[in-house]
């Protein structure tokens, strides 16, 4: 509040912020209250994936590419959406050991298995 005089009484002015939603009749601190994701193709990413100090950005886009995929794009193998990304070579090699090493991914080969399976967390799993 601040008081004007200039010659006549004092008069109290209030100032009452405009936020995002003047209509509402609340005053705003400017902040945005709400926001709401988008029904398809958003993916929520988690801080300690984010923040990680230990994973390179290739190592953070794989891993959150692959848990924002639709359940019928997951069985494709990890090199094979690293490749849809342009994560190839040696570059994905470095972002799978990051992942495994940090507890992000979990190589699980079946002795005499064609294949191996590859849990994902956005979290380090126990080992």
């Amino acid at each position: 509040m601040r008081r004007l005089h200039m010659g006549r009484p004092p008069v109290v002015l209030q100032h009452l912020a405009e936020g995002l939603h003047p209509t509402s009749g609340k005053e705003s601190t400017g902040m945005l209250w709400h926001a709401i994701a988008p029904v398809r193709r958003y993916t929520k990413a988690s801080h300690d994936v984010v923040r990680h100090p230990r994973l390179c950005s290739d190592a953070k886009i794989l891993l959150l590419y692959v848990q924002g995929l639709p359940e019928d794009q997951t069985h494709l193998a990890l090199s094979e959406h690293g490749q849809k990304l342009g994560i190839k070579g040696r570059a994905f090699q470095r972002a799978k050991e990051q992942l495994v090493v940090n507890g992000f991914v979990h190589e699980h080969k079946a002795p005499g298995a064609a294949g191996c399976g590859l849990p994902i967390s956005s979290s380090p799993m126990c080992r």
